[in-house]
């Protein structure tokens, strides 16, 4: 929720870029020293021996020594910081300024801003930094891959088919053990790139975890305020926080102003607890500042301090998102259509072997293994465990993309669920605005000024009262840069506005408010909308300075100073002119402030002092709309998407931005939060949809606006900066809260931290939001598709006594290609803009839409008849494709070769010689009547044939079958080298048609801005062409293709694109037909 006052957020947040100041620049020196140093440690014996002085030395960097003489140590904090806090034990070590003294620290200048002082504390006390749960090692991660229990079991398989392979000595001889060590090698290298792909994602998290936690923080050093890395505070430090800053230290409160600290995180209570210096000094590290400001002494960093001792007592690991449990579920139910293939292929094909073979042998155990085998590689093939995986991996890499587009994600879910944003409720300040405030007209002394007049001009006792006000009820400051004329804003952006003012007029703020007396301060909050001060003047008088929003501070006011420093009281008249003049500045688009003062008497309640005011001014800041906002609004509208503008200014100036950038158009509706709250939720629900502004809105008004929208199965994202919009951002489905101007608290609450405060970084959330939805889809699109493909052929294939078409590596090579390389080529596709057309997708909104089922179905059905065809049909085209024409069986009778003339003959004749045909043509000459086809004995009965006989008939017969059994196994295996070829380029080229799942008819739109995906797809081919034609080919059972098979291959795989955008012109036109029929109105 953005505010008016003080606890709106601080350039010095975390994720600001490093500040130009001086004082920044030698933090940094402090930084690169703690990565370059060792820690050492001292025994607390050590410390008392030398009477607590401690000689730090760090002449071995190059740097020279340091001493400071600690008069405490590690050990006597720890047991101070015991149990939330010993004020027992603090009261023994002389209280909180004695250990301002013991910790070496001067309470108005903190300790040296000296990078060497810096080091030796962090090598005394510790450094302000956690461990984390080790990362995995890559060998870790590749052990993890083999936990699987189907991968497992094909390696057992295939170490049971090496062992046999090699054992049994007709089974060396042959090879069989290849196989086994193809098949382990296979696993091996899938393990490796799951493990790889797994490696680079844990990498990326942790990268953007690390910029997550740190944050800067604002501490006294030398005498001077300035920001420094959370990382970098020491024991010893002067913290300084303010509302909404989340401690990163245990310390002892210094100074408190209505300092009330929420530490539910730590001790799990609900209730604020109010800090007071005498009562309750204790601050601790995790909590956060719910309300008013303060200093404290840093006592204990990192793991020493109370946080850290609990997180060291925490692994956590990271959940699921819903994106990945839903793929999940697909993937077991896909897993269970292919574990029953899987066991219906291996009943069949060990019930076709025993039909076709007598007996049982080692030979028989390696076919019924190899059967195995196969059948496990189905299901490895067919469970798509790459679905997770595509999810992870879009996830890591949109979040490092994201971050370039100024969007830092902290919780995952956020990516994918902003992709489906129906609404965005946005703050107006800093984000659709540039919050770069400027005063640019005033009403001062009964005038209004068009133009800001100079300091000599304006009443000289207005001008104290004036700069009184706003230099001492304001928390924010100007900083003067090297070039001594850019001025930086820190804090509240309003509160500089006037402050530049001030500082036009001649005066400077810093010494009115360093020696200004603070009796009471009031702080800004967003209910109340004003701040207040109570200070005692020189003089012994208490004057009251309130500050806020200007209709708020007029109903408080009973004066006005006029011309002349003359007190005007405000009758109905008078008050009817400023509210005309309050409504003529904000239906201009400036927000109004006013500026009211008066003394107070000694004997009033301070509690009650906001009241009875003297109007002293009213002025109108401008600030500008961002020139990007408007068309990020109309990318909104255009993507179906409802922005509504919730702000805390008034009506009139509400309206004009709105209207400016195109969020309150038509007959939309602008409500202030007052009439808002008041409403029922009866009379709310029916204004929603024309709900555009909500003005003087409050955190509670914002979030009962993301309650009704989320009843109303609206799913959306808000933005906050302040404290009190926590809440609604952790009510919202995406909290969106921004990186300079947010509060620590608003940050922990969102799930993204807009880094440049800008509604065009929303824009792009979306934008990638909807790109890892979309991505998902197509991997989906690929992968069912080849799933379903290999399946059903394998199942063909078994069942019509084919046998396996597709060998075990074979598959797996397939299920690398499908799995872990699709998922690294389809996941990180870059988003295209054209997904800002698109209405977002709903909660409900199935994985798989129509249009990718009827392309899964239209391209399943093209690869099948394709590969159905190579595999039945292509044989017996013997014209088209002779080096498939399998060698034919015949047989000749025994009594034809028991002559010798025929013994000769015949044994001459061997299946696959070069004078095959001759031969054959011969026998067929001499033998015509008695043969079938091809020449080829019957088998010799034993018992029908003598001995000698039988012997030579058998070894003869043996030798025939063993030649044609190669023969006709060279000719199948070069059958199924080309369907292989032919099933791989089929995926290749389905894969650049799964890049547009929309119906876009070019699908090489952006193919070159898709550097992975264009690599993938390279790597594939090449792979391919060198398990084809290197030495590579014999453990896959491949054979080489020759040029026609090759161009066979390619011009099948290309096909897929065709008719891929034939399927789109069909749906398109199916499409435009159901628009066309729709009934007209009458």
């Amino acid at each position: 929720m953005e505010n008016n006052g003080p606890d709106k957020g601080k350039d010095q947040q975390a994720f600001a870029k490093p500040k130009d100041g001086k004082e920044v620049d030698v933090g940094g020196v402090g930084r690169s020293l703690s990565r370059k140093t060792r820690k050492t440690s001292v025994t607390s014996g050590a410390l008392r021996e030398i009477g607590g002085v401690v000689k730090r030395r760090l002449s071995s960097f190059g740097l020279g020594n340091v001493e400071i003489a600690f008069q405490t140590n590690p050990d006597e904090i720890e047991k101070l910081n015991e149990n939330r806090g010993q004020k027992e034990v603090l009261k023994e070590l002389g209280g909180i300024d004695a250990m301002l003294e013991k910790l070496c620290v001067k309470g108005e200048a903190g300790i040296p801003h000296d990078p060497l002082n810096t080091k030796t504390r962090q090598n005394m006390f510790g450094s302000n930094v956690y461990k984390e749960k080790p990362p995995k090692s890559l060998w870790s991660l590749i052990t993890d891959e083999f936990e699987d229990q189907v991968l497992q079991l094909l390696m057992f398989a295939a170490l049971i088919s090496t062992v046999l392979g090699v054992a049994v000595e007709e089974q060396r001889e042959e090879g069989a053990y290849i196989d086994g060590i193809a098949i382990w090698c296979a696993v091996v290298l899938v393990s490796m790139v799951g493990a790889t792909n797994n490696y680079q994602k844990e990498k990326q998290f942790r990268n953007i975890n690390q910029q997550r936690d740190a944050i800067d923080v604002t501490v006294l050093r030398s005498g001077k305020e300035m920001t420094v890395p959370s990382y970098q505070i020491v024991v010893g430090d002067i913290m300084l926080v303010d509302t909404g800053d989340k401690l990163v230290a245990d310390g002892l409160l210094v100074l408190g102003n209505d300092l009330i600290i929420d530490e539910s995180s730590l001790t799990g209570e609900s209730e604020p607890m109010l800090k007071d210096r005498a009562k309750d000094p204790f601050v601790w590290t995790g909590t956060q500042v719910s309300e008013g400001s303060g200093k404290f002494l840093v006592t204990a960093v990192g793991e020493r301090s109370e946080w850290g001792k609990t997180m060291a007592m925490i692994v956590g690991e990271n959940e699921e998102t819903p994106l990945q449990e839903k793929l999940g579920e697909l993937a077991i139910l896909i897993g269970k259509i292919g574990t029953v293939v899987a066991a219906a292929c291996f009943i069949v094909l060990v019930a076709s072997h025993f039909s076709k073979n007598s007996g049982f042998g080692v030979a028989d155990i390696n076919h019924i293994l190899e059967f195995f085998i196969f059948a496990i590689t189905i299901i490895v093939v067919a469970v798509p465990e790459g679905l997770p995986l595509a999810v992870t991996i879009s996830l890591a890499y949109s979040m490092m993309k994201m971050m370039k587009d100024n969007n830092f994600v902290r919780v995952l879910e956020a990516c994918e669920t902003m992709g489906g944003a129906t609404t965005i409720c946005s703050d107006k300040t800093g984000t659709l605005t540039e919050n770069k405030m400027t005063v640019i007209k005033c009403w001062m002394s009964g005038v209004l000024n068009e133009v800001v007049p100079k300091g000599d001009q304006i009443d000289p006792m207005l001008k104290d009262i004036l700069a009184d006000g706003i230099s001492i009820n304001s928390k924010a400051h100007l900083l003067l840069k090297e070039d001594q004329e850019t001025i930086q804003f820190i804090g509240n952006r309003t509160e500089c506005a006037l402050l530049v003012m001030l500082r036009n007029w001649g005066m400077e703020y810093k010494p009115i408010r360093k020696t200004a007396d603070v009796v009471k301060l009031f702080q800004f909050t967003s209910e109340r909308k004003m701040s207040s001060v109570v200070v005692k003047k020189a003089s012994g008088k208490l004057m009251l300075f309130s500050k806020g929003a200007a209709e708020i501070l007029l109903r408080k006011s009973v004066s006005s100073l006029g011309a002349n420093n003359e007190v005007v009281p405000l009758d109905d008249e008078q008050r009817k002119k400023f509210e005309d003049l309050i409504d003529s500045l904000a239906s201009n688009g400036l927000r109004t402030l006013c500026m009211c003062y008066r003394e107070v008497a000694e004997s009033e309640d301070l509690e009650l002092v906001e009241r009875d005011l003297i109007v002293a001014g009213i002025v109108g800041i401008k600030d500008p709309l961002r020139k990007e906002t408007s068309d990020a609004v109309a990318q909104c509208k255009n993507a179906g998407i409802t922005v509504r503008m919730v702000t805390g200014d008034n009506l009139k100036t509400a309206k004009h931005i709105g209207a400016e950038c195109g969020i309150f158009f038509g007959d939309g509706i602008c409500l202030e939060g007052q009439d808002f709250r008041n409403m029922s939720e009866e009379e709310l629900i029916p204004m929603l949809p024309k709900l555009q502004v909500l003005a003087r809105s409050s955190p509670s008004d914002k979030l009962i606006l993301v309650r009704l929208l989320k009843k109303q199965g609206e799913v959306v994202a808000v933005t906050g900066d302040g404290t009190n919009d926590a809440p609604a951002l952790k009510e919202s489905n995406v909290g969106l809260s921004m990186g300079k101007t947010g509060t620590e608290v608003a940050k922990e609450a969102s799930d993204i931290v807009i880094l440049d405060d800008n509604f065009s970084s929303i824009v792009k959330s979306v934008l990638w939001g909807r790109s890892i939805f979309r991505n998902i889809r197509k991997f989906l699109q690929f992968q069912v598709t080849i799933n379903l493909v290999a399946l059903a052929l394998s199942f063909v294939a078994v069942i019509s006594q084919k046998g396996m078409p597709l060998t075990v590596l074979q598959l797996l090579w397939v299920n690398l290609i499908m799995d872990s390389m699709a998922a690294l080529a389809l996941a990180t596709e870059q988003p295209t803009q054209d997904l800002l057309d698109d209405k977002p997708h709903g909660r409900d909104e199935p994985l798989v839409s129509n249009t990718m089922k009827y392309h899964i179905i239209v391209q399943g059905i093209y690869q099948l008849i394709v590969l159905l065809f190579i595999l039945f049909a292509l044989q017996d085209m013997h014209d088209l494709a002779p080096q498939y024409e399998l060698p034919v069986k015949c047989t000749l009778p025994l009594n034809e070769v028991v002559s010798p003339s025929a013994y000769s003959d015949f044994t001459n004749f061997c299946a696959g010689q070069d004078d095959w045909n001759a031969r054959c043509t011969s026998l067929n000459e001499n033998y015509g009547s008695h043969l079938i086809s091809m020449c080829r004995i019957t088998e010799p009965k034993e018992k029908e044939l003598k001995v000698p006989e039988y012997t030579v008939l058998k070894s003869i017969f043996d030798h025939q079958k063993d030649e044609y059994d190669k023969e006709h196994e060279k000719r199948e295996r070069q059958l199924y080298s080309f369907l292989f070829n032919t099933f791989i380029f089929m995926q290749v080229f389905n894969e650049i048609n799964a890049r547009k799942i929309a119906n876009e008819y070019n699908v090489f739109e952006g193919f070159f801005d898709s550097p992975i995906f264009s690599c993938v797809l390279v790597f594939t081919i090449v792979i391919q062409v060198i398990i084809m034609e290197t030495v590579i080919a014999d453990f896959f059972e491949l054979r080489s293709l020759c040029w026609e098979e090759w161009v066979g291959s390619l011009g099948i795989g290309l096909a897929s694109l065709p008719i891929g955008l034939a399927t789109k012109v069909v749906l398109k036109g199916i499409e435009g037909k159901k628009k066309a029929t729709k009934v007209q109105p009458v």
